[in-house]
């Protein structure tokens, strides 16, 4: 029945990825429990299925079950989607033998899968002792990342990291806790005694290329308490561009100048400020002014305004910039006012360009006024 379903799916070229999925499970099913080499079985199943459409997880899972463990594992070493390998690995974890877990880990690492990595991570916390836990993420440099940067923000006392980091030999990590330590507990960040930097700095290149980082991180922890009195949703410790985004929605010169301190790049600032303001509709005016006044669309171009703004389904506020877009060509800007629902401007926008033979076809696809206005234009242009 496969054979015949695959020969209609061809006759009507349609796609016949499930059908292949459905004959591979079936063949794990009847495999089960006979003298098939499952190397063989594995290599008949990978020559059939070569579409890019095919869930391995979901064939893996059925040798899983048929208590092909080994196979299983085998067949979801072809799933592309680290995501989907490490949910299968985590699932099957309590009923397995006990090591899936830590191959999820292995395989999530290797193709640097954050989210993988932070979910694998959570989960080994809080079944394992801190040397088991510290034990399995060894020689896992995405892992070891994801943990330094990700459970600063649950480890509130900071021992666990401090722990690992004493373990690493990571001079630079454990000043860092303490400096963020400080700043939680409320305490002023003058009190950070800088001095003990330069006293690192004499031990190693890295603690010496470290400084200047370190540095930027308490000013920003100085400046993030400083604006806390005025932005209560301020959280000291946290990266500078959420700082920065809670600022612009409330106080766009105030980012400007705080960005300015810390030598953010005009185009990432910019990049930035459009990102927040075009998806708040209140904000939409402050953003024109921005772009128009300020000079941001000159730094990013008018055309990136347009098409966030557009993307986001903004479109008459997406119109409001094709006047400034002057690296469109004629037609897409005359693309870009119909799919505003600005005909009039189209039209014009072809009439000053002298668009006749365009003209022409936008009159004959509509009807009514709008068919009007484009003929109009063409007799004024006398063609």
């Amino acid at each position: 029945m496969h054979y015949l379903c695959l020969k209609i799916s061809g006759f009507l070229n349609l796609p016949n990825y499930k059908i292949l999925t459905d004959w591979a499970c079936c063949k794990l099913k009847h495999s089960s429990g006979t003298d098939v080499d499952n190397d063989k079985l594995l290599a008949a199943i990978h020559d059939k299925l070569k579409s890019s459409k095919i869930d391995w997880t979901h064939i893996a899972y059925v040798a899983y079950t048929e208590g092909q463990q080994k196979l299983a594992r085998n067949l979801l070493s072809y799933e592309p989607d680290t995501s989907k390998k490490v949910q299968f690995l985590l699932d099957i974890n309590s009923s397995a033998s006990g090591d899936e877990i830590e191959y999820a880990l292995t395989k999530a690492d290797e193709d640097g899968d954050v989210d993988s990595l932070v979910l694998i991570l959570l989960e080994l916390y809080g079944s394992l002792s801190s040397v088991e836990f510290f034990k399995a993420i060894d020689q896992k440099p995405n892992a070891i990342g994801v943990l330094k940067s990700v459970f600063c923000q649950i480890d509130e006392k900071g021992g666990m990291l401090k722990n690992f980091m004493f373990q690493d030999d990571d001079i630079i990590g454990r000043l860092i806790i303490d400096i963020v330590s400080t700043v939680k507990a409320n305490k002023s960040v003058e009190s950070i005694d800088l001095s003990k930097l330069q006293s690192l700095a004499s031990r190693s290149k890295q603690t010496q290329s470290a400084v200047p980082y370190l540095k930027s991180e308490t000013k920003l922890l100085k400046i993030q308490n400083e604006l806390q009195s005025n932005f209560c949703n301020i959280l000291p410790g946290e990266p500078l561009l959420d700082t920065l985004q809670k600022i612009i929605i409330v106080d766009l010169k105030q980012a400007i100048t705080v960005a300015r301190k810390f030598n953010i790049p005009p185009k990432q600032l910019t990049g930035l400020v459009l990102k927040v303001l075009a998806a708040r509709n209140d904000k939409h005016t402050e953003l024109y002014d921005y772009a128009t006044i300020n000079g941001g669309g000159k730094i990013i171009g008018f055309e990136t305004f347009f098409y966030e703004l557009a993307k986001l389904g903004e479109r008459r506020q997406a119109g409001l910039y094709l006047p400034f877009c002057k690296k469109m060509t004629v037609k897409q800007k005359i693309r870009s006012y119909i799919f505003c629902g600005m005909w009039k401007e189209a039209v014009a926008e072809a009439g000053s360009k002298n668009e006749i033979k365009l003209l022409r076809s936008m009159a004959e696809s509509r009807t009514g006024w709008e068919a009007k206005i484009a003929s109009d234009e063409i007799e004024h242009l006398g063609k």
